[in-house]
């Protein structure tokens, strides 16, 4: 894949507010302007394939949407699906259903998977797509999801992200939160956000709290 420059954007979401892209995030737009046509032909075909639903042999029951797919590239992307479909019980449908999740972002992490492409909805669901990536355990768009949270920590969504990161173990993403909420002094700045934070994470402020002593040691 072709290396590309820092790309500039302002996307408002739940989570997060991106005014920039991480280096090596490839979009669809600019991966296709930037290689060659044996790659878009791939990549075209395959995002035909996934959106015609074409020989699926796969559902998935999303926000009230059915999205045809194929096991066979589920399997081979995703270690979740590869490992369901070769369980019995797994065996006997050809369905599954996904809750607490927009489809966009199961959208988005299956044109990922198809096709290898960071659309716009990762963008606008970075957090869910995040949370879909570590569900159906996709550890390069989890990657992607990292870096981007990483490079757009601030005051308004590290405890945010410490809680994210802590729901699906994530220990590169805690670690990253836990170093900025420690440099940036947001339980001092924001107290009412980190007097909600105590009170409905215990656990995971008494981290907070052993991790800023071991920094001032």
């Amino acid at each position: 894949m072709m290396k590309i420059s820092i790309l500039a954007i302002a996307v408002v979401v739940g989570i997060c507010k991106f005014t920039s892209l991480p280096e090596k995030l490839y979009t669809a737009q600019i991966i296709r302007s930037n290689c060659d046509t044996r790659y878009i032909d791939i990549v075209t075909s395959m995002i035909e394939l996934l959106e015609s639903g074409t020989f699926s042999d796969f559902t998935i029951h999303v926000a009230g949407e059915k999205i045809r797919a194929h096991k066979a590239i589920l399997a081979a992307r995703s270690e979740f699906f590869n490992q369901r479909f070769q369980s019995g019980l797994a065996k006997k449908t050809n369905k599954i259903i996904v809750q607490e999740l927009p489809s966009e972002a199961v959208k988005a992490m299956l044109r990922f998977m198809y096709a290898g492409e960071v659309d716009v909805n990762v963008l606008k669901y970075p957090a869910e797509v995040y949370t879909a990536a570590c569900i159906f355990k996709l550890p390069l768009l989890q990657n992607i999801l990292q870096r981007i949270f990483e490079s757009n920590l601030n005051s308004d969504n590290a405890i945010k992200l410490l809680i994210l990161a802590n729901k699906h173990n994530d220990v590169i993403l805690e670690e990253k939160a836990l170093e900025f909420i420690s440099k940036s002094g947001v339980y001092k700045r924001k107290p009412d956000d980190w007097v909600d934070f105590m009170e409905n994470h215990p656990t995971l402020a008494n981290k907070v709290v052993l991790f800023l002593n071991k920094k001032r040691q």
